[in-house]
């Protein structure tokens, strides 16, 4: 029986417009309340705290009824699409001022600690997230009517390892509990917890294929030596990169791996210049950027040095931890006198990131004009592929032209595998 698709641009579009009613709903509570403060300042705390109860209230009330219908609207789709015919969908109308009422009592603690834009912010928060929870809730109670299982589908860029291992098990939860719904286990979380009917699929969503990254997600996480945003941002790669055999699994998770490496070695070598530059001194540069470039050496087994106020980023970091048997040594630049990057191995080398082939005949062209004040020198070009993800036959064939006129007299093209 041919699969039942519900495209991605429909939860996509659902999940728009309830993020914008959940918005909506933060924006008239917390504005409300912070108008509140702002024109009485000598409102007595439980004066405020009622103010802020109603405000609530009527948030959830006038953009809660809308994410109920949406939900609803979702739901009948989604068994309109799977050809399962369904009662008209039900809608949440669950009373939960009691809720609100005792929320807020807690958060007055912030108002009276001397946090104002505190209590307003978790005010605002407590509407958006009624608002999604009556969503949410329109959804639980037709799904459990109708008998169905749901599925943790990720949404947006942003992944964590839990979101994954949920996704990875496909429509097998008996409840929207135990999919996770109404928690966010990462920054920016906007995965969906959706009911499914026989036969349908989520456009964009395989379970396998989700398997598949959340093992990729704890070999980032078991790396060792990673900073916490560079795992982040490896997660993010691995979520938009095809994983659906060996091969494509092994060169996401080396390209993933590659680039956080070199994201941690910015961070490190960004945390050292900042420290330099509170005292410009050959001493300094010495106990903060070249303690942190010879511990980077460290890792490649090579000896990392440079000279006095060179900086080296990231991507050149990683680039020569690759490329030097013995040591590094980092070349400082200025306008008027331009030099290459680095000795690697003592060869004069200039060290280019690609991340289109279109835009490599003008890096090359910028690393020949690095070498003319070294007469008589190989002018070597090291290239990183560790930002492409295009065909390297068109890069070659690029470097093929430089070399045959004489232009540079090497290039490597260096690669995340």
């Amino acid at each position: 029986m041919r699969a039942l698709i519900l495209p991605r641009k429909a939860l996509s579009a659902y999940d728009k417009r309830l993020a914008a009613l959940e918005g909506k709903a933060y924006e008239y509570a917390s504005g409300r309340i912070g108008a509140f403060i702002e024109k009485f300042p000598g409102a007595k705390p439980e004066q405020l705290r009622e103010f802020a109860i109603e405000v609530v209230d009527d948030a959830v009330g006038a953009f809660g009824d809308g994410a109920s219908s949406l939900a609803a609207d979702m739901y009948e789709g989604m068994a309109e699409l799977s050809g399962v015919k369904v009662k008209p969908a039900v809608i949440d109308t669950s009373d939960v001022h009691s809720h609100i009422e005792s929320e807020v009592r807690y958060q007055l603690s912030k108002f009276l600690s001397g946090d104002p834009q505190g209590f307003t912010h978790a005010c605002g928060s407590k509407a958006s997230d009624q608002v999604a929870r009556r969503a949410n809730q329109t959804m639980r109670l037709n799904a459990k009517r109708d008998g169905l299982r749901y599925a943790r589908v990720p949404m947006g860029g942003e992944t964590c390892s839990f979101c994954a291992m949920l996704a990875s098990r496909g429509f097998d939860y008996r409840s929207a509990k135990t999919a996770g719904e109404g928690n966010h286990y990462h920054k920016n979380c906007r995965c969906k917890v959706i009911p499914g009917f026989d036969g349908m699929e989520v456009e964009g969503y395989d379970e396998d294929e989700w398997y598949n990254r959340w093992r990729a997600f704890e070999e980032i996480d078991n790396a060792p030596g990673l900073s916490v945003k560079a795992r982040q941002s490896a997660k993010e790669l691995l979520s938009s990169m095809p994983m659906t055999d060996e091969g494509e699994i092994d060169r996401a998770v080396a390209a993933a791996l590659a680039r956080a490496e070199a994201d941690t070695y910015n961070e490190r070598i960004n945390r050292a210049w900042q420290k330099f530059r509170k005292e410009k001194t050959p001493e300094n540069y010495d106990a903060t950027m070249g303690a942190a470039l010879r511990k980077i050496g460290e890792r490649s087994g090579a000896k990392f040095s440079a000279e006095y106020m060179a900086q080296p980023d990231g991507d050149e970091l990683w680039l020569a931890s690759k490329i030097a048997a013995n040591d590094a040594r980092f070349l400082y630049a200025t306008r008027e006198h331009k030099n290459p990057d680095a000795y690697i191995d003592g060869v004069l080398t200039e060290f280019k990131t690609v991340q289109s082939a279109r835009k490599l005949a003008s890096r090359l062209k910028d690393a020949y004009e690095k070498f003319e004040s070294y007469p008589g020198v190989d002018r070597v070009c090291a290239v990183s592929l560790l930002r492409y993800e295009g065909d390297t036959s068109l890069l070659k064939e690029v470097a093929e032209r430089f070399i045959a006129d004489g232009t540079l007299d090497n290039v490597y093209f260096i690669g995340p595998e």
